[in-house]
């Protein structure tokens, strides 16, 4: 059996939602709104600066998300669950996410 790429994988997920919400978000159809997303007044300006926003901080945000992932997965199976050091460490990869995506979907919507 092939491998399937990342992108197909998403297809046959989305393909499978049948909550519209999810189904909007698959098609990467989410309306700019004040609730969810990357909300800078950059992004909010406009439909279009909303979605090269959003796309620009795609991959920041799937890299220290995945980091997360892998940080927390890695001090579960070491024994550090309930270290506080751990749970800063963790905690500032998410902030640090968050900013440089919001810093990623600034720049894209000024240039």
């Amino acid at each position: 059996m092939p491998r399937r790429s990342p992108h197909d994988l998403h297809r046959d997920r989305c393909s499978r939602n049948r909550n519209s919400g999810d189904r909007a978000s698959c098609r990467g159809e989410i309306p700019r709104n004040r609730i969810m997303g990357v909300r800078t007044r950059a992004t909010l300006a406009n439909d279009t600066a909303w979605r090269v926003g959003h796309r620009a901080a795609t991959l920041p945000m799937a890299l220290t998300g995945g980091a997360a992932i892998v940080g927390g997965t890695v001090s579960a199976v070491l024994g550090y669950v309930n270290e506080p050091f751990i749970v800063v460490i963790l905690a500032f990869i998410l902030l640090s996410g968050a900013a440089w995506s919001s810093a990623a979907a600034r720049r894209a919507t000024q240039g």
